[in-house]
């Protein structure tokens, strides 16, 4: 397509949700239709 990435772009492939910024002392969890849960803690 001719169209590049710039430097400090990301790529996601098949993403379930949209990026946002996590800030000190935010927690997280998904869980994914009933296969595993995950969850991150930032410090």
């Amino acid at each position: 397509m001719g169209i590049g990435l710039k430097a400090g772009e990301v790529v996601l492939s098949g993403a379930l949700a949209a990026m946002f910024p996590a800030a000190k002392d935010d927690h997280f969890r998904v869980s994914i239709g009933g296969l595993c849960n995950c969850s991150v803690r930032f410090h």
